[in-house]
């Protein structure tokens, strides 16, 4: 446990001296776009943008350039949700009768994932290995957690002992496709939504904030990041998986918190809205941090951007995206908050791939020092 404390202080303390910008990602010509997902290299972010005729179209940007991907026929709306390394986005799309529908994009054009006998799906997050997870409705209209594989969807096989099939939404899968999270009407306090973790390899679910209202919103290989309620107050957690250790990390100013994202050294990210200044009005910021620091992540800026949420980071905690405050728009944003030198320039120009196999190199190295 002291290792584990020592490890997190040491990155908190990098963290906070590294130098950093933060790039406007812009729109589809309309007046907002919001980030939902980075890939895990960092190199391509997906999202959503209301168009200059006023519809919410998904997005992709990278190397400094945002284009739309394609609605289902006669859609009007569309986001992007999650991105695997392959590039492939998921997300959902309404079709020619208004239905949302869980879509995949491996081009522009989107492929319908289909329901569980219902009329509406979404999905959220997709594995390396290529597994889709989101909620779909069955025939009576009611939400099921499902998973997407080998061209086939199905419900996922929580245990009903500890939760109720209808009712469940998964929000995030491991990048192996191994856990999947999300939440799910407790079979046991009536009421009660609790986050899970599904084990794909054993079978087996997890309750693993069994009390309060509780959900997971993503996962590593190694851990699981969320939020869950304690009377009117909401908090952030991180939950260890192997372990089954949970941590909190602090708040910035007491008020809801909620953490969104988790990289693959344990770096969390979210977002906590607080009282204003003088207990008048509220204020919405984006933060990051570990189970013993959280940092707003406007701290590191001047006056001239708000950073709302922060809701994906990359795997080696490098890069952060989420959504802002840009003059009188908010618009998907993404930052840096490594320690080697932020990159921004070279990604937004297009040329961060020529130098990511040397960066590599480099930390790879550094990584085997620390171990010994």
């Amino acid at each position: 446990m002291t290792a584990l404390r020592g490890a997190a202080c040491t990155l908190a303390l990098a963290l906070g001296t590294a130098h950093a910008q933060v790039l406007d990602l812009g729109t589809l010509g309309g007046a907002r776009s919001d980030a939902f997902a980075i890939r895990r290299d960092g190199l391509v972010v997906v999202g959503s943008s209301l168009t200059a005729s006023g519809l919410t179209q998904a997005f992709t940007w990278s190397a400094g350039t945002m284009s739309g991907l394609d609605f289902l026929t006669g859609g009007l709306t569309a986001e992007a949700r999650g991105i695997n390394l392959s590039g492939v986005i998921v997300g959902y799309s309404q079709d020619t009768l208004g239905q949302e529908r869980a879509v995949l994009w491996s081009g522009l054009s989107p492929l319908d994932l289909g329901t569980l006998g219902g009329n509406n799906a979404r999905a959220f997050a997709i594995s390396d290995t290529g597994t889709v997870v989101g909620w779909a409705e069955n025939a009576l209209g009611q939400r099921q957690a499902f998973v997407y594989q080998s061209g086939a969807l199905s419900a996922l096989g929580l245990d009903t002992s500890l939760f109720q099939l209808e009712g469940s939404e998964a929000y995030g899968i491991s990048a192996n496709g191994r856990f999947v999270v999300g939440k799910a009407l407790s079979a046991s306090v009536l009421g009660e939504t609790h986050a899970f973790v599904y084990d794909t390899v054993l079978g087996t679910t997890l309750d693993i904030v069994p009390s309060g209202n509780s959900i997971a919103w993503a996962a590593t290989n190694t851990g699981v990041v969320g939020q869950f309620a304690s009377g009117s107050d909401t908090f952030g957690f991180h939950y260890a998986l192997g372990s089954g250790t949970s941590t909190q990390p602090p708040s910035l100013a007491g008020g809801a918190q909620l953490a969104l994202g988790l990289s693959g050294n344990g770096l969390f990210v979210g977002t906590e809205t607080y009282l204003g200044p003088g207990g008048v009005g509220t204020v919405q910021h984006a933060w990051y941090g570990t189970a013993t620091q959280a940092t707003d992540l406007n701290a590191r800026f001047g006056p001239a951007q708000t950073l709302l949420t922060a809701t994906g980071i990359s795997h080696d905690s490098k890069f952060v995206v989420g959504s802002g405050q840009f003059g009188s728009e908010t618009h998907a944003y993404i930052t840096s908050i490594a320690p080697e030198g932020d990159g921004l320039p070279l990604l937004a120009a297009g040329l961060l791939p020529l130098f990511a196999p040397l960066t590599r190199r480099r930390r790879v190295a550094t990584n085997r020092k620390d171990s010994h």
